[in-house]
């Protein structure tokens, strides 16, 4: 499933390797394995949950954003998927008071 999403994202959100790595608990050359689309070679567990909440927040909040959670947290995932929920559940609020105020017009 992450066959070449890996480098894709991390790029996206102006990260290192080194910085991925430590966000997700994994060394740097696993990053790179994972990055080298070696077959066998992806994402699991936790780590590929943490991939699929990054790239979620990605649809609702800015790169900048998601990126300054990811550097802020290191390794702390409970902090990071807390802070990466909150912001989805910000912009889900706003998306729902939008759509509200949408209907009432």
């Amino acid at each position: 499933m992450w066959t070449g999403h890996v480098r894709n994202l991390r790029i996206r959100l102006h990260l290192s390797r080194s910085d991925l790595a430590r966000f997700l608990g994994v060394s740097e050359p696993t990053i790179v394995r994972w990055e080298s689309e070696r077959a066998g070679s992806e994402p699991k567990g936790l780590q590929a949950v943490l991939l699929q909440a990054l790239a979620d927040a990605l649809t609702e909040r800015p790169e900048g954003e998601v990126t300054r959670i990811v550097r802020s947290c290191g390794v702390n995932h409970r902090e990071a998927m807390r802070n990466l929920f909150a912001a989805a559940q910000r912009s889900a609020r706003r998306t729902s008071a939008r759509h509200r105020e949408s209907q009432r017009r």
